[in-house]
């Protein structure tokens, strides 16, 4: 399944699978976050606002500013917070023909266009007050035909997913 994070079919990516033995013998094994998988964004939260970093939270980006041709900050509906550095995590695609200003959309747009775009995994971590006993810490779970699933997914002409998640 770790293909999938890279958006392709593990029929035809079967490599892949060899980079998390690779992961757990060669690079000292895998390793899990003490106070579990939240415990680590805990942690650079309260790093960053220690070093004076303010964090707005609940406050989607309605785009990102561009002055000179350096991002300068982004427009929330709390108005514009300024940055020196802009980091954008979200989906490529969404970036530049969204958040940026035209004239960066309009320059990607040739290459944006020539792109294969696949679905990837659908991830959620759970946390539960209740115990389930015949889960293990991973799971995947597939539908009973998950060869045909992966054809659909990953192969253009019968995907059908759109290029703008948001």
């Amino acid at each position: 399944m770790q293909s999938m994070y890279l958006g392709i079919s593990p029929y035809e990516a079967p490599a892949v699978y060899t980079l998390l033995s690779y992961t757990e013998l060669a690079e000292d094994g895998l390793w899990f976050t003490m106070g579990g998988t939240y415990a680590l964004p805990r942690a650079m939260t309260a790093l960053a606002r220690e070093k004076g970093v303010e964090i707005h939270t609940n406050a989607p980006v309605q785009r990102i500013v561009v002055e000179n041709g350096k991002a300068t900050g982004v427009d929330i509906d709390g108005g514009f917070v300024p940055a020196d550095i802009v980091l954008s995590n979200a989906d490529l695609p969404y970036t530049y023909l969204d958040l940026l200003p035209a004239e960066y959309a309009g320059r990607t747009q040739p290459k944006l266009d020539s792109l294969t775009y696949t679905a990837s995994a659908f991830m959620m971590y759970l946390g539960t007050d209740v115990p389930y006993h015949h889960l293990k810490h991973h799971n995947f779970f597939l539908g009973r035909d998950y060869k045909k699933n992966f054809r659909r997914s990953f192969t253009p002409k019968l995907c059908r997913t759109t290029r703008r998640f948001m």
